[in-house]
């Protein structure tokens, strides 16, 4: 089991097995929505007051995933937090290093090395 923050109200969740681990919003007094946001198996994440940075390699129904596909999103973060941000991708390496670049997006600081 997994209910780790990322940033704001942005967390990493697994209910069971680590490969499920997920990203999830959890507004005020309610539990964690995910629709919209990278699923299983996100491996690393990040965040700051303006965008939050997700690795995953993207799983199949029975959560295995293949470590050779590596997708990368950010999600720009409303000011207010009370809702889901704008998700942006699934992005390639070379796309997200230069949007990192150009958006000053911050580190991937959170990695289940076991799943990287």
């Amino acid at each position: 089991m997994r209910d780790q923050r990322i940033v704001g109200r942005y967390y990493l969740v697994a209910i069971d097995l680590s490969e499920n681990t997920r990203v999830c919003f959890r507004p005020e007094n309610a539990y964690c929505v995910g629709e919209g946001l990278p699923d299983a198996t996100v491996f690393s994440a990040g965040g700051n007051d303006r965008y939050v940075v997700v690795a995953r390699h993207p799983a199949d129904e029975q959560y295995r995933f293949d470590r050779n596909v590596t997708e990368y999103y950010d999600i720009v973060r409303e000011p207010s937090d009370r809702r889901v941000g704008r998700v942006v991708g699934p992005l390639d390496l070379a796309t997200f290093e230069a949007e990192s670049e150009r958006l000053s997006l911050p580190p991937l600081s959170i990695t289940i090395e076991r799943l990287r």
